[in-house]
């Protein structure tokens, strides 16, 4: 994508200011409405100015930092999915606990409180 002088901004990714690399912009000072002064810093730290003019347009471009992924969502909905998948899994999983705990039930033969965690399979 062509940049305009107007997108070049203070914090922009530019390629094409220091040969193909990309260099992130520092500052920005306009010189009427043709040329601006730009001072960028490229990837190996070093800070450099330059002098762009309207026919420098072309060999500009402004660079997408962003990433094509992000792990920005929204937590609740992450939660209420989850609360959700859980009580999908309990309803499919409902009639195999009624039948062990109908099991446990009757070969229970104490009538003292039992929890489902206190039986025990003979095998």
């Amino acid at each position: 994508m062509v940049a305009r002088l107007e997108d070049i901004a203070v914090g922009a990714s530019v390629s094409g200011l220091a040969g193909n690399a990309t260099a992130s912009v520092v500052a920005v000072k306009w010189h009427g409405t043709n040329a601006i002064t730009v001072t960028y810093k490229n990837n190996a730290g070093n800070v450099a100015e330059q002098i762009l003019f309207r026919e420098d347009e072309e060999r500009l471009s402004i660079e997408d930092g962003s990433l094509p992924w992000s792990f920005d969502a929204d937590a609740n909905l992450l939660r209420l999915a989850s609360e959700a998948y859980a009580y999908n899994s309990l309803v499919i999983a409902w009639p195999d606990v009624q039948a062990k705990a109908s099991e446990i039930q009757s070969q229970r033969s104490t009538t003292e409180q039992m929890s489902f965690f206190d039986y025990k399979e003979d095998k």
